[in-house]
């Protein structure tokens, strides 16, 4: 196993066996990889990615044909307040220098969405984003809100530098306040 402060990378001993080579980002994605003695390979948001293992850790990928941003939603839970408002924390995993994008949230049981939000997030930085429900979205979180409260679903593009778009998507848990 070798950590290096934003990266846990654990296999089995056999840099030849893909399958039994994981690694756990910032973002607590597990995605697996190879290894040699002087290349780590890996996979993330659909692209390859290639690191010399002598090389400086990367805030980034470098310029290419892969997007070079991406984002992460923090914790597992959005409070939505009475102004209809969901609370979402929000941060830059990678980028040249910001993550910039717009997301909204859908509801997963019943129709109904919020506003796009712009953000725009320094590499390494931390945000709260707050789209706002509509009243018809806002009336079923109230309706359909269980003790775990009610399934919503975070839909957003990232644009990096080069122009290229970066789609991700997540869940939390949103709860009534």
């Amino acid at each position: 196993m070798a950590y290096d402060g934003d990266l846990i990378a654990y296999g089995n001993g056999d840099s030849n066996v893909t399958v039994h080579n994981w690694r756990i980002g910032a973002d607590r994605l597990v995605r697996p990889y190879i290894a040699d003695a002087d290349r780590v390979l890996s996979t993330a948001n659909g692209c390859l990615l290639v690191a010399d293992l002598a090389a400086r850790l990367a805030a980034a990928p470098a310029a290419g044909s892969c997007a070079r941003t991406e984002v992460a939603l923090i914790g597992y839970n959005a409070p939505i307040r009475r102004d209809c408002t969901v609370q979402l924390r929000v941060r830059c995993v990678a980028a040249p220098r910001v993550s910039r994008g717009t997301l909204h949230v859908t509801l997963a049981k019943s129709a109904g969405r919020s506003t796009n939000v712009r953000f725009s997030i320094p590499a390494g930085g931390r945000a709260t984003l707050a789209p706002r429900l509509t009243a018809a979205a806002y009336a079923a979180t109230r309706r359909d809100e269980t003790d775990l409260g009610v399934s919503l679903l975070v839909h957003g593009v990232i644009v990096d530098p080069g122009g290229r778009h970066n789609r991700f998507r997540g869940g939390v848990s949103g709860r009534v306040r």
